[in-house]
């Protein structure tokens, strides 16, 4: 009966805190005098960082966390990765200082052309060996930070393969080289990516990271990761306390449609997928597109429901839907899932940056 006891209590004890879900924040610059739409000021930065420490977060490795979920392994609760993209130089001198001094993991996904070029504000091969020694990982974030979804002019769909399939080796090769690493992971730029690019990093044996927002999970599409950007009116204290308390859905059957759109053509075409309940209200599940809130239509379905929606009629540009749902036994904590669409132009060009 004591033995009996004993182990009632332990199983008690990891499903306390166990869980199955994790945050990964994105960050560019941490600075106050670099571009307000990729930054946080070194002042909010410390900020989000007190937040971690103060209320016990595990800040831990991005394969680490990454590897476990996908094998259907549990996480402690509150656990968040750090990532940055594009190696800027106030990664070194600002963010790793505060995260050394925590022994803090972090992730820098690197395009190896702005290194070797010697670009004022990117780390060199030097500080990015800097990096390493002060807990960083690297990864790769494509050579030249292109448009990797994007043809060029008259290019045929086998140049095409042919010239992104080159870009995303070059930089593994370099990368690999120049730090005497081997390179997992890969951050989309602009966190735009394609099936072909998805098909390819798998070939690479890559995990891959998006910036449609979301917890990440066991059910994870683990070649566009989630990840919560941290910039603006995102990074200020109450959405990112939101941010790294969310919860990832248990999801399946997700069907997209076509992922790259022509705008003012979108009527008609619907999003959908399975959703098994647990720990939430379905009558509190809620999608929103910039702000609006769209319409549900929901189909019970061997133990899952099914969520169906129908695609605003968007104009060019990358356009997302956030699906979130509050948590029951979690307080102030929510359900996050989210996807990406390219809409086009009517004459079939690429909106601008």
């Amino acid at each position: 009966m004591k033995l009996f006891l004993m182990v009632m209590i332990m199983i008690f004890n990891i499903s306390a805190y166990a869980n199955s879900s994790a945050s990964i924040l994105l960050y560019h610059h941490v600075s106050n005098k670099t571009p307000k739409s990729t930054s946080i000021s070194p002042k909010l930065f410390k900020q989000h960082l007190k937040y971690l420490e103060d209320n016990n977060f595990n800040v831990l490795p991005l394969e680490q966390i990454i590897s476990s979920l996908k094998n259907k392994e549990q996480l402690a609760k509150k656990t968040v990765a750090i990532t940055f993209d594009d190696a800027y130089k106030s990664v070194l001198y600002e963010a790793a200082v505060l995260l050394e001094k925590r022994s803090w993991p972090f992730t820098v996904f690197v395009n190896a052309q702005a290194t070797n070029a010697n670009y004022k504000h990117y780390l060199s091969w030097n500080e990015l060996k800097t990096v390493i020694k002060k807990g960083g990982t690297i990864g790769s974030h494509s050579y030249d930070h292109a448009h990797l979804v994007r043809k060029l002019k008259n290019e045929s769909n086998k140049d095409y393969e042919n010239r992104i399939y080159n870009n995303l080796k070059k930089d593994k090769y370099i990368i690999e080289s120049k730090l005497d690493i081997k390179i997992k992971m890969f951050a989309y730029p602009y966190g735009e990516y394609n099936d072909f690019l998805k098909k390819t990093l798998k070939s690479f044996s890559y995990y891959a990271f998006a910036q449609q927002s979301g917890a990440v999970g066991h059910s994870s599409d683990f070649l566009a990761i989630p990840r919560f950007p941290m910039a603006m009116n995102y990074a200020k204290m109450k959405n990112f306390i939101l941010r790294v308390n969310t919860l990832a859905f248990d999801i399946k059957n997700v069907n997209v449609g076509e992922s790259i759109l022509i705008e003012r053509t979108i009527k008609n075409k619907t999003f959908s997928f399975d959703l098994k309940i647990k720990d939430f209200y379905l009558n509190q599940l809620a999608c929103y597109s910039f702000g609006k809130s769209l319409k549900l239509t929901k189909t019970n379905k061997d133990g899952f429901v099914n969520i169906s929606m129908f695609l605003p009629n968007w104009y060019n540009g990358r356009k997302k839907i956030n699906c979130t749902a509050p948590s029951i036994k979690t307080k102030k904590a929510y359900y996050w899932y989210s996807n990406l669409w390219l809409v086009k132009k009517q004459n079939n060009k690429w909106y601008k940056e």
